[in-house]
């Protein structure tokens, strides 16, 4: 599959995530969660993947949602609901 906010490799049996948004540190959108979720989802199923690694490209490599707005408080509030529900599922 093709993402265009998130990188994904896998290794060794390490499926390693890389977050594309490095002029915004990673800050996570709604896309990007989507995106997130779904790489989550289609790795935990394929036996090639024993551990994942959530990393960012550039200098920033946390999951940072920026707090800028009502409108993106409320899109990551959103996001921060869609990866709890992608954990919830993949545990």
């Amino acid at each position: 599959m093709t993402y265009s906010t998130i990188n994904v490799t896998t290794t060794d049996f390490v499926t390693t995530i890389t977050l594309q948004r490095p002029e915004r540190l990673n800050a996570l959108t709604l896309d990007m969660a989507d995106e997130l979720h779904a790489a989550l989802h289609q790795h935990d199923q394929d036996d090639a993947t024993r551990v994942f690694v959530i990393t960012g490209a550039g200098r920033a490599s946390l999951l940072v949602p920026t707090w800028r707005t009502p409108v993106t408080a409320r899109a990551n509030r959103q996001t921060a609901r869609r990866l709890r529900s992608a954990s919830t599922k993949l545990s």
